[in-house]
């Protein structure tokens, strides 16, 4: 795991430069002014796609908070069956015309019905779920 800023593309190239897989959990996952959320969640993705883009990595699994549903206010409870309005998130995704799988930590669920993690958005990849 890397701790980095994702301030450019080039900081974050050499770190995932031979990668197959990159799990990215950077971001802001509260609610915030958009100003505040442009840096960390917008362009700190975009970096993180173009750099996978640039390097050959085939798959990015962003983490994703309930920004994916498209800033449902935080006062309003999202469920299952609430449309998504992904946004911002799916036109960088397909701008890059790269195969997506998104997590969606805030996601609703049935009860008694099993919450999926980051292990299996991943499953069916070549990327190490274990311990390293």
């Amino acid at each position: 795991m890397h701790h980095v800023r994702l301030a450019g593309v080039e900081e974050v190239m050499p770190l995932i430069d031979g990668a197959d897989t990159v799990v990215h959990l950077a971001g802001v996952p509260d609610e915030a002014p958009l100003s505040g959320l442009l840096d960390g969640n917008v362009m700190g993705a975009r970096h993180v796609l173009e750099a996978a883009r640039r390097t050959g990595v085939g798959r990015v699994v962003p983490a994703s908070s309930n920004r994916l549903t498209g800033c449902y206010p935080a006062a309003r409870r999202v469920s299952a069956e609430m449309p998504p309005r992904p946004g911002i998130t799916l036109r960088a995704g397909l701008a890059g015309r790269s195969p997506s799988a998104v997590r969606r930590g805030g996601a609703g669920a049935s009860a008694g019905s099993r919450g999926l993690g980051v292990r299996d958005a991943v499953r069916g990849g070549r990327l190490a779920a274990g311990p390293t």
